[in-house]
């Protein structure tokens, strides 16, 4: 999974160097077909429109790896957030750059570069909501899902471009196959695909929070620890004061309970990791691009016909609800390994929980309305009125 915030030195260890080693190691390679890097859709970020192009690099590759090498951690620490300029984090700044590296290669290795946006669950193959990690949405429809997640920070009406793992791997094999079967010419560019959905299909982030509620009440999590709710704001502040509220202070008190049974607490730490996650996805989240992907569209149409059932990746046909039924069905499957026996139990634990809260609105509403009745402003504009008729 993608890490965004590893520091420059690993972070160009892991997508600078390791993609210059591999350049070194494809021109040993005798009669070579062709060399698919795999960028992200977000290595241009400083751009409001990304279109399927080389964009100027934001540093020299070269002395990027140099400078991890020679200068001290503590001073590269400090110095990393000037020398990433206007990216928001080292794995955009440096996956940029490897693009570079393998963009130098134009007429000497059949080499394309391909940009896929957020990669997350299937939508047919190997099974409809396959996925091995908690990247983009999922890691927020689990956090809800669990009652732990009460504020996401976002604007509702941002749409966001997910791309299911299947499609994915179909446009990359799509992409090795039509530069692989072309003879590489000393004038032939390095094509470039932006991986994305785009307009072809796409759902608002208000959208997603929305249908993630309605799945949860057919297919609730195990163990959750309160019902389902929350919301988006687009206020900072607003947000930051809900976290305190509905995630920290009930952590604190549940951990508080946990220590107290002798057993180990764990909600604050889980509280912790949400928080910082949600940090790191923070500009992702709260940003909106346009993505162009002609090129990505017209290379499903070079496909030949009696591949199509195999590779031909159809983006505008998938049902966007039933794709994420199938993903926090999935989530719940190969993510948490629940049992779908466990169904039945995981419903009446949610409807309980449903109970409790109700029942502790209605007191905390009741209570805040015995205290405004007592209180002297509201007696003597009783008592005055008593009076008056």
């Amino acid at each position: 999974s993608s890490r965004f915030d590893d520091p420059l030195p690993f972070a160009a260890k892991l997508n600078l160097r390791g993609t210059r080693e591999v350049i070194e190691l494809s021109k040993d390679i005798r009669d070579l077909s062709v060399l698919v890097h795999i960028s992200t859709s977000y290595s241009n970020t400083n751009r409001e429109t990304i279109e399927e192009i080389m964009y100027p690099p934001h540093a020299d590759w070269r002395d990027t790896l140099e400078i991890c090498d020679k200068i001290d951690d503590h001073d590269l620490k400090v110095l990393t957030p000037k020398y990433l300029g206007e990216l928001p984090n080292t794995y955009t700044f440096t996956k940029q750059l490897a693009e570079h590296v393998v963009y130098e290669q134009a007429g000497k290795l059949p080499a394309c570069i391909i940009r896929p946006s957020i990669v997350i669950a299937s939508a047919s193959e190997p099974m409809p909501g396959w996925i091995e990690n908690f990247n983009g949405p999922v890691g927020i429809l689990v956090a809800c899902g669990k009652g732990i997640m009460r504020s996401i920070y976002s604007d509702s009406e941002l749409i966001a471009d997910y791309m299911p793992v299947d499609i994915s791997i179909k446009s990359i094999i799509a992409t090795a196959w039509i530069r692989g079967t072309k003879k590489l010419e000393p004038t032939d560019d390095v094509p470039i695909y932006n991986c994305c959905a785009s307009n072809l299909n796409n759902i608002t982030m208000g959208e997603l929070v929305e249908v993630g509620r309605q799945i949860s009440e057919s297919y609730p999590l195990n163990d959750m620890l309160w019902s389902v709710g929350g919301s988006i704001t687009s206020s900072k502040t607003y947000h930051y004061a809900k976290v305190l509220l509905f995630h920290l202070l009930p952590a604190i008190f549940v951990d508080t309970i946990l220590w107290l049974l002798g057993r180990k607490p764990m909600l604050i730490k889980i509280q912790r990791r949400i928080y910082i996650a949600n940090l790191a996805l923070q500009y992702y989240v709260t940003k909106q691009w346009t993505f162009e992907n002609k090129n990505f569209i017209h290379l499903r149409s070079k496909i030949k016909e009696e591949d199509k059932k195999d590779f031909y990746y159809d983006i505008e046909n998938i049902d966007k609800y039933q794709y994420f039924i199938n993903s926090c069905i999935g989530g719940r499957r190969y993510l948490l390994k629940e049992a779908d026996e466990d169904l039945p139990k995981a419903k009446a634990h949610r409807y309980r929980l449903l109970i409790l809260e109700n029942i502790l609105k209605c007191l905390f509403y009741g209570y805040m309305f015995w205290w405004l009745f007592n209180t002297n402003f509201v007696q003597n504009l009783f008592n005055f009125n008593t009076i008056e008729s």
